[in-house]
Order: C-alpha cells, then structure tokens, then sequence
C-alpha cells in the first residue's frame, strides 16, 4: 500500500546521489508496475529517502511473496514445497553504483554472474544474479538512457507458510526501522491518504495492527505442529478398532486433548487475524487506511479501466498501488479449512 508513497534514492551503503535512478520491477508504483528510487541530494535514512539498500530487502521479501501467492497459499501443515523466484531492477545516472559489482558481488557488469547457495528452512537456495548493460539506442529501450539491469534468481526458495510470514515480517520492520519520508498527491475520485506527507513510521497504529496479524499467524502455523506430533493414523490405542478405554488408550486421549487445544487456538487466533482489520473495530485515519486502501482490492477502479482497484494475488498491474489486496476473507477461509 506505502509503496507508491515511499521516496526512495541514494546511492550503495547509504550515501547521498546525486542523479542516480534506481528502477524495481513488478513493484506497484502510481499507476505503474514497476516504483523508481531517484530523489537525489538528500542523505538515506530516517525521515530521509529509505536507502537502495533497505529497497532490496523490501523487494526480494515483496517478489518472494508475490511468487507463492501467485500459486496459491500453502496448506498451513505444508513445508516441503519450493518456488523459482526471478526478478530485476535497473540503475542508471551519473555515478549510480547500486548495480556495481561493490553492490551485487557480480565482477562484469555487461554479462557476469555471480552464483550463492544457503540454507533456509533446510532447503539449498541457489541465488544466482546476472548483470547486463542495455545501450540507449538498443531496441526496445523506451527510456533512451543506458541502464545497467540486474536479474536475481533464487531456486528451491521454501513455500512454507512459516517462510512467507517471515518474508511479510521482512517488509513491515524494514518500513518500520528505516522510517522513511513519504508524500502523496490524493487525486479527485481517488483514494485519499492521510496524512499525505510525513514519516512512514509515524503511522504506528497501522504498522502495530499489521505485526499482530503476523505474530498471530506464525503463533497459529506452531500451532499446527502439535496436531501434527499427534496425528493419528492407526486404530484407537492400536487395538484393531476395539472400543476406546481410557484405562488402556491413556496416551491416545492425551494426544486427542493436544489435538483439541490446538485446534481451539487456531481458530482463536484466525479470528483475531480477521479481527485485526474489521474496519468496525477501527477509527480515524486507521480505518480510512483499511476502507480506502488496505481493502479496496474488489472496489471499482478509480482509474476508469472498468476493472478493480486492485489485482489478482501474485500479479502487479497499474492497479495495485494503494490498494493492499490482503484478501484477508480468502486467507482467514484458507486458515480455517486448513484447520
């Protein structure tokens, strides 16, 4: 939703640009797919424009997100799956370094790469990043301006709904630690956001209400673990179906009590995720960030496209931009089916 509104520039390890433009794709900019980091001549920092670097943290967190939700949302007792994730972003300007090889570890700008593995969740993530030069006459470059394009590819990145909250935990405490300046222009028979300048992390209810959702998710995937440990798939008390005696089948009763506690957590808590942002709970500027933004994903365009403000999951378009697209009733279903 802030992303369109976040100012962004600055050159690598946080200094100061000074005609630098940095380009993420498949980002939701104002009515555009991609949001350009190019406010030049003020440091990075706090009240500042957020660093290229903390960028990349948002977008390899956002690109890792879209990727999986675009598949659909794992079941929550699910970890063995894995997704591909690709993504670019360009820098162009005088003395941008953000796509130098002091930045990305790659030694040939126009055709290295340079290939990383780790360990995440017990699965090797294989990061390879590519760098190329694109000339301001190539075709197909409509900007006119030499660019140098950087593409990270991470395989065998877990889908785990642990690993996707850990990512969504990723992007609210960046935003939250970098605090950076942010200022919108509200646009007649748009949504309106206030207030329309200032520091993004002055928006503490919003930002405390979306950690709580997280926390309280990740509490509700543990949860899962339990029923897990105390799943059943032989007789009662292995007896070859005899009637249950509680004298003889202690441990299967204490095993259905753990199932039964969990489960009355998991569904507490789903609750409270959806609860979280009901906008009658809310007021003030929180709930017109809900009602105008966060959960405007099914509302008519105010674009005139005569589709909805928002997107489907895991699909940026022109549309995304201020329009959060939580499905927070999709996911809360998901949450409870897979109770």
């Amino acid at each position: 939703v802030v992303g369109y509104a976040t100012q962004c520039g600055g050159n690598a390890n946080g200094q100061q640009s000074i005609s630098s433009t940095t380009i993420f794709n498949n980002e939701p900019g104002y009515r555009s797919t991609s949001i350009t980091c190019s406010l030049n001549g003020h440091k990075p920092g706090y009240y500042g424009p957020m660093s290229i670097e903390n960028f990349k943290k948002l977008n390899e967190a956002y690109q890792i997100l879209q990727t999986a939700l675009k598949q659909g949302l794992p079941a929550l007792k699910e970890n063995n799956g894995t997704v591909s994730v690709s993504y670019t972003y360009t820098c162009s300007g005088e003395q941008n370094n953000n796509c130098s090889e002091q930045a990305t570890g790659v030694n040939n700008q126009n055709g290295g790469t340079k290939t990383t593995i780790q360990t995440i969740d017990d699965k090797q993530v294989t990061t390879t990043i590519s760098s190329k030069v694109v000339d301001s006459k190539a075709i197909g470059n409509t900007s006119h301006v030499s660019y140098t394009e950087i593409t990270n590819k991470l395989d065998n990145v877990p889908d785990s709904a642990q690993f996707l909250l850990a990512q969504a935990s990723t992007l609210i405490n960046t935003i939250n630690t970098a605090c950076p300046f942010f200022s919108v222009t509200n646009e007649r028979g748009g949504p309106q956001m206030e207030p329309t300048r200032g520091k993004l992390c002055d928006f503490t209810d919003e930002i405390s209400a979306i950690q709580k959702m997280i926390t309280d998710a990740q509490e509700l995937v543990n949860q899962t673990s339990v029923i897990n440990e105390h799943e059943q798939s032989t007789p009662v008390g292995n007896n070859n179906g005899k009637p249950f005696n509680p004298f003889t089948d202690a441990s299967f009763a204490q095993s259905m009590l753990a199932n039964a506690s969990a489960q009355a957590k998991m569904l507490n808590l789903a609750h409270q995720v959806g609860q979280t942002l009901n906008p009658e709970n809310l007021t003030g500027t929180f709930k017109n960030f809900v009602t105008s933004f966060l959960a405007t994903c099914n509302n008519k365009s105010t674009a005139g496209t005569n589709g909805t403000q928002g997107s489907p999951p895991g699909t940026v378009t022109t549309q995304t931009f201020a329009s959060g697209c939580a499905y927070v009733e999709q996911t809360i279903t998901n949450l409870e089916n897979s109770i």
